[in-house]
């Protein structure tokens, strides 16, 4: 099994970039903008998880449960145009558990390893989650593990870097 190496190089090629001189195995893990973005080839050898962090939920209950809301609504719009799923599993923590600091939102996606495309295809889907909540959730969170600068409701700077997928 050559695992993700070849999907990674042809992303990388996307990119505009060279691919990774280290040995890439199952799973492969990267920086995309601000955006956690990691790869998992499943146990069936013919599917990878694209899986990238979207932002944070807030560090209360009252606020996490109102921006989850907001976010699922969204998500509801999206489920005929994109191929991506929410993943907040974590929110749980938040929520029932009286857990404080910020918590990570995900949005994945599937593909297959037999058509490259197709993981590009779901990367795109799960960067589109992350445009259509950037109001929402927080993007980043400082080496303390505080909410970043990017907060809820500022919106995109205007000196924000802009990743172009072409066909």
């Amino acid at each position: 099994m050559a695992g993700l190496g070849p999907i990674v190089a042809t992303l990388w090629k996307e990119l505009g970039m060279a691919p990774p001189a280290e040995t890439i195995g199952a799973e492969f893990e990267f920086d995309l903008g601000e955006m956690l973005i990691r790869l998992d080839l499943q146990d069936n050898g013919d599917t990878v998880t694209v899986r990238g962090r979207i932002g944070f939920l807030e560090g209360n209950a009252h606020e996490a449960g109102d921006q989850l809301s907001r976010v699922l609504r969204l998500g509801l719009g999206l489920v005929a145009l994109n191929g991506a799923v929410l993943d907040a599993a974590a929110a749980e923590d938040i929520l029932d558990n009286g857990h404080e600091g910020p918590v990570p939102v995900f949005a994945l996606a599937t593909a297959s390893l037999a058509h490259p495309v197709t993981v590009l295809q779901a990367l795109r889907a799960v960067l589109d989650w992350q445009s259509v909540t950037g109001s929402i959730l927080t993007q980043g969170v400082d080496e303390d593990g505080k909410p970043g600068s990017a907060k809820p409701g500022s919106g995109p700077s205007s000196d924000a870097e802009m990743i172009i997928f072409q066909p």
